[in-house]
């Protein structure tokens, strides 16, 4: 089996349990960052040229308009790559402990579930001056948004990882899975599946996330023995969380917690130090 794989059991972490998350990370935002730019560009300023560019890879002429809503609101989902980011950048470079990181995360998080109350039930007008209420589900201008439980789930899934690696990569398994399953779900999903809630989701959208999740696990563990069997675990056990949402609990929550302990399990399970 090691001699298949091509590589022997890992050393000693040399890097305090980041494995290669951070340079992950960093190209991801960047990427990010030149993709999100780009394409708000065409969205204000060229949306026939958006309109030919889906038309050219394959987006049927009926599916654009929704395509086209779907990319802007995952456009802003994206930006949940900052969270891993912060949470690498205060912890590697500043040593800040994790008990911190949980009680900054706790506290933002905090704030931001009050306002969302406040906006949802309290004062609805607000809503008429929150710059991203445009791009809210229908279902979701009058209860919380993902943001709340997006907030929520990277701060228990930062909790609950035993590896720091681990918390990351689940997060980006949240910003960029989730973001590939409503992409090409919506773009190009054709059967849908009976599980879950909402019995939504497609085929493509649900391999489009597992293919995702499991490329990111493998770049940000590249070096560590069998980690093929962690990638299949871990990015299987977040295809199903957003297929099948259980006990109906957001997907924003449930999908970087669940990811964090499936992964920390198979690492584990694989005898990759912490």
């Amino acid at each position: 089996m090691r001699a298949f794989f091509g590589r022997a059991p890992p050393a000693p972490e040399p890097n305090g349990g980041w494995y290669n998350t951070g340079l992950v990370l960093v190209v991801f935002i960047a990427v990010g960052i030149v993709v999100v730019a780009r394409t708000k560009w065409l969205l204000k300023e060229e949306p026939y040229e958006l309109r030919n560019l889906l038309l050219s890879v394959g987006v049927k002429l009926k599916r654009i308009t929704k395509t086209t809503k779907e990319i802007e609101r995952k456009l802003f989902h994206c930006l949940g790559l900052l969270v891993p980011y912060v949470y690498y950048y205060l912890s590697s470079r500043h040593a800040w402990s994790k008990r911190d990181c949980v009680t900054l995360c706790g506290a933002i998080t905090a704030a931001g579930v009050a306002f969302d109350y406040v906006r949802a039930y309290v004062v609805p007008a607000i809503n008429d001056r929150w710059p991203v209420y445009t791009i809210l589900r229908p279902e979701e201008r009058t209860r919380l948004c993902g943001c709340s439980y997006f907030s929520l789930g990277s701060t228990l899934a930062i909790a609950c990882a035993q590896r720091p690696a681990v918390a990351v990569t689940a997060l980006i398994y949240l910003a960029l899975g989730d973001t590939a399953a409503a992409l090409v779900g919506v773009a190009f999903g054709g059967e849908t599946l009976t599980l879950g809630p909402d019995r939504r989701k497609s085929i493509e959208g649900s391999f489009a996330m597992f293919v995702t999740c499991a490329g990111v696990c493998y770049c940000a563990f590249p070096d560590v023995y069998l980690v093929e069997y962690a990638a299949v675990a871990s990015a299987l056990t977040a295809t199903l969380v957003e297929v099948y949402q259980p006990l109906g609990v957001n997907d924003n929550l449930s999908i970087p917690v669940l990811s964090a302990v499936s992964l920390d399990l198979a690492l584990t399970r694989i005898g990759a130090p912490r």
